[in-house]
């Protein structure tokens, strides 16, 4: 009898642990800060920077100027059937576009990916334009609708620098330092 009542305390504990419900800090989608409105539609950004780390979901600060492959989801279906441009330039004085989107497209699955390789460090903006004037509009406007979602890239974790270097390996520091401090103690305690 014991045995059956572990198992639903069982279920709700896995349930409260999977890792899925910490994505990008555990937050809901209107608190995510991930994802931006165009046209009063909701997009998801992400970005991955291979070279720098595998696994990391990056989003407003991208740690290193390496190549970077970003991914747009177009949260809100109705998007999938509207024309969309995409352009990402530099907040710089004189605004450069790192990545341009040839005219407006269609994506179906509702989601998109490009790289940019070897950004420099600064402030940049993802500008997604939608062409309410097409015949897939969904509720009918006219006009263009524009929406930004602003980031930014600095060089610190640059993986020929030295700096980067410190950055990527300072836990094997650290481990190292506390390993010390415990062997000197308890080296201390044992001669007393």
């Amino acid at each position: 009898m014991k045995r059956q009542g572990r198992l639903p305390i069982l279920l709700f504990a896995l349930f409260f642990c999977a890792p899925s419900l910490y994505a990008h800090g555990g937050r809901t989608i209107d608190q995510d800060r991930c994802v931006f409105r165009t046209g009063g539609m909701l997009m998801h950004f992400t970005a991955y920077q291979p070279s720098t780390s595998v696994k990391d979901e990056l989003c407003r600060d991208l740690p290193s100027t390496n190549s970077t492959i970003v991914i747009i989801d177009l949260v809100d279906e109705a998007l999938r059937n509207i024309p969309i441009n995409i352009v990402v330039k530099s907040e710089a004085e004189e605004a450069i576009t790192v990545f341009q989107t040839p005219g407006y497209k269609i994506f179906p699955t509702g989601t998109t990916s490009f790289s940019m390789s070897a950004l420099a460090a600064g402030k940049y903006s993802l500008n997604i334009s939608l062409d309410q004037a097409s015949k897939h509009s969904h509720n009918g406007q006219v006009g263009h609708e524009t929406g930004a979602f602003l980031f930014q890239v600095t060089s610190k974790a640059s993986d020929g620098s030295p700096e980067g270097l410190f950055e990527k390996y300072k836990w094997i520091l650290f481990l190292l330092t506390f390993g010390y401090i415990i062997y000197f103690l308890s080296s201390k305690y044992k001669n007393k």
